[in-house]
C-alpha cells in the first residue's frame, strides 16, 4: 500500500506570541521577586517563600508555553489529553520547587548552589514543554529536528543561571539600581521561558499521512485562551499582592530583630558600665574608708603637738614666769590663737573621719533643753554683741527634754549659732525650739545674707564653700556643716534649711522624741 505523506505549514498568531512572552517576563518577575526573600528570611518562613515562587513561576511557565501551543495554527483539528497537561503543569511546579528550595538550604547562596538550582528551573521548563507536547491530539506525526533540541535546553539554562545570579548575587557597589536589576532578572527569566519554547517549536514539523485528516476543521480555541489569560493574570495579581504584603512583613520583622538586639546589646553595654561603675565605686570607698581609718588613727598624734603648742603660748601669756614685752605679748597671742583655729580644724576633720569610718558611737542620754540652749547663746554672745546683733531664744512650753549626745548636741547647735552670726550684718540670731511630727526642732534663724536656692545643695558637702568671694573670706573650711549633718544623721534626725538671699537663712535640726538606741554606725 502506497501512503501520502504532506509536511503541514503551521502558522503562527503574532497576538498570542506576544501574550505569551509578556506572561512570561511578567510572571518571572514575580516569582523572583518573591524568591529574593529567600535568603533574607528566617529558616522558619523560608518554605512559604520557596512555596510561592515555585507556583507563580511553574504557572507562568506552563501558560507562556500552552498560550505558545495555542499561537501555534495548524491547518488540522488538534485536541488535548488534559491529564498530560495536568501533569505538565505539575512538572513546571515541582521543577521550580526543587530549585528554589536547593537555594533555600543555605543561608549564603554560593554559585555551585546558584548553579544547581538554576539547572532544576530550566529542567522543569523543559521538562514541562516537551511534557506538554505530548498532550497534542493530531492526526499527524511530529518530526523533530536534533539540532535544536541542545540549543533550546542552553538557552533555558543560560537564562535562568543569569536570572538566579542577579536576584540572589546583587550588586554590592549599587552601580545598577535594584529597578533596573529587576527588570533585567525578568526579561532573562521570560528570555529563556520563551525564547527556549520557540526555538523548540521551530524545530518540529507536522507530517500527514491521511489524507482525509486535512478535512478536519480546527477548533475555535478563543474562549480557553481568554479563560487561561484571566486566571493567569489572577494568580500573578495575588502572587504579586502576597510578595508585597510578605516583604512589608519581613521588613517590620527585620525591624524588630534589629531593636531586640539593639536592646541586649544596649542592656549588655549598660549592664558592663554598671558593673565598671560599681567596681570602681567600690575602690573609692575602699580608699575613702583607708584615708577615714588614717584620720581617726592619728587623732592623738595629731592633738598632741596642738595641745603643747596652746598650753606653753597660755602659760606665756600668764606671765608665770615673767612679764613679756608688747612684741612677744602680740606674738603670743598670734600663736594662741592660731593654735586654737588649728585645734578646731583637726578637730573637725577627725570627728568627720571618724563618722565616716563607722568609729562614732553616740552615749545618748535625756537633757534638758533650755541649760543646753542658754549654753551655747553663751559662747557667742560676746560676737554677737561686738557685730550689734540680737540673740534671742524661742522655747515652746512643751519642750522640756529631748533624747541626744550631750558634746555633740551642743556641737551641733554652736556650729549653726556661729554660722548664723557670722553671716549677719544687723539684725537679730534667734533659736527657736518646738515640737513637730514627732521631732524635736532647734531652728537656727538669722536675717543674714541668706542662700540661692542653687548654693543649698552645696552646703553640707565637705569642703564645699558657696557665695561671693567676700562671703567665703569669712566662712571657713566648709566642714562644720558637713560634720553637723553626720551627726545628726547619727541621731536618726537631720539637718534642713530655708534661706532666701538678702532675708536670711532658718537651718533646723530635727531630733526624734523617742531615744535613739546607741549604736556604732556608719554614715555615708
Amino acid at each position: 500500500m502506497l501512503y501520502l505523506a504532506t509536511v503541514l505549514t503551521a502558522n503562527f498568531d503574532i497576538r498570542l506570541i506576544v501574550l505569551s512572552i509578556a506572561i512570561a517576563i511578567i510572571g518571572s518577575c514575580i516569582a523572583l521577586d518573591i524568591a529574593e526573600q529567600i535568603s533574607l528570611a528566617k529558616t522558619s518562613s523560608r518554605l512559604w517563600w520557596v512555596t510561592g515562587s515555585a507556583l507563580t513561576l511553574g504557572i507562568t511557565i506552563w501558560v507562556m508555553h500552552f498560550i505558545g501551543i495555542l499561537s501555534y495554527r495548524l491547518p488540522i483539528r488538534v485536541e488535548y489529553d488534559y491529564t498530560i497537561v495536568l501533569i505538565s503543569i505539575i512538572v513546571a511546579i515541582v521543577g521550580s520547587a526543587i530549585g528554589f528550595f536547593i537555594i533555600s538550604c543555605q543561608p549564603k547562596v554560593g554559585n555551585v548552589t546558584l548553579l544547581v538550582g538554576s539547572f532544576f528551573v530550566a529542567g522543569a521548563i523543559i521538562c514541562m514543554h516537551y511534557t506538554a507536547m505530548f498532550a497534542l491530539k493530531v492526526s499527524a506525526e511530529p518530526v523533530h529536528d536534533l539540532k535544536l533540541i541542545p540549543l533550546s535546553a542552553g538557552v533555558a539554562i543560560g537564562g535562568s543561571l543569569s536570572a538566579f545570579w542577579l536576584t540572589f548575587h546583587p550588586f554590592k557597589d549599587k552601580i545598577v539600581s535594584t529597578e533596573v536589576r529587576k527588570l533585567c532578572t525578568a526579561l532573562l527569566m521570560g528570555s529563556a521561558i520563551s525564547v527556549m519554547h520557540y526555538i523548540a517549536m521551530a524545530g518540529i514539523k507536522f507530517k500527514v499521512k491521511n489524507v482525509s485528516a486535512l478535512l478536519d476543521v480546527p477548533g475555535d480555541n478563543t474562549v480557553l485562551i481568554i479563560a487561561i489569560s484571566i486566571a493567569t493574570l489572577i494568580v500573578l495579581i495575588l502572587g504579586q499582592l502576597a510578595a508585597f504584603y510578605g516583604r512589608r512583613l519581613s521588613a517590620e520583622l527585620a525591624t524588630t530583630e534589629a531593636l531586640r538586639k539593639s536592646e541586649e546589646r544596649l542592656e549588655q553595654l549598660v549592664k558592663e558600665r554598671t558593673q565598671e561603675l560599681e567596681a570602681a565605686k567600690m575602690i573609692a570607698e575602699a580608699a575613702n574608708r583607708t584615708k577615714s581609718e588614717f584620720l581617726a588613727n592619728m587623732n592623738h598624734e595629731l592633738r598632741t603637738p596642738l595641745t603643747a603648742i596652746i598650753g606653753f603660748s597660755s602659760v606665756l601669756l600668764q606671765k608665770v614666769f615673767g612679764p613679756l614685752n608688747d612684741k612677744q605679748e602680740q606674738y603670743v597671742k598670734g600663736i594662741n590663737k592660731c593654735g586654737y583655729q588649728q585645734l578646731n580644724l583637726i578637730n573637725d576633720l577627725l570627728d568627720l573621719a571618724k563618722i565616716e569610718a563607722g568609729r562614732e558611737e553616740l552615749d545618748i542620754v535625756t537633757l534638758a533643753v533650755e541649760p543646753i540652749c542658754q549654753d551655747c547663746l553663751a559662747v557667742i554672745r560676746e560676737q554677737a554683741i561686738a557685730r550689734g546683733l540680737d540673740l534671742l531664744l524661742e522655747i515652746a512650753p512643751d519642750v522640756t527634754i529631748c533624747n541626744a549626745d550631750d558634746r555633740r548636741l551642743r556641737q551641733i547647735l554652736l556650729n549653726l549659732l556661729s554660722n548664723a552670726v557670722k553671716f549677719t550684718e544687723c539684725g537679730f540670731v534667734k533659736l527657736k525650739v518646738e515640737k513637730k511630727s514627732g521631732f524635736i526642732n532647734f531652728a537656727v534663724i538669722d536675717t543674714g545674707i541668706g542662700i540661692a536656692p542653687e548654693d543649698q545643695q552645696k552646703l553640707f558637702q565637705t569642703f564645699q564653700q558657696v557665695g561671693s568671694d567676700r562671703d567665703r573670706q569669712r566662712q571657713g573650711t566648709g566642714l562644720g556643716l558637713a560634720l553637723s549633718k553626720n551627726l545628726a544623721l547619727l541621731h536618726k534626725g537631720d539637718i534642713t534649711v530655708e534661706s532666701e538671699l538678702g532675708k536670711g537663712s532658718n537651718f533646723t535640726l530635727l531630733l526624734p522624741e523617742s531615744p535613739v538606741v546607741n549604736s556604732l554606725q556608719i554614715v555615708e
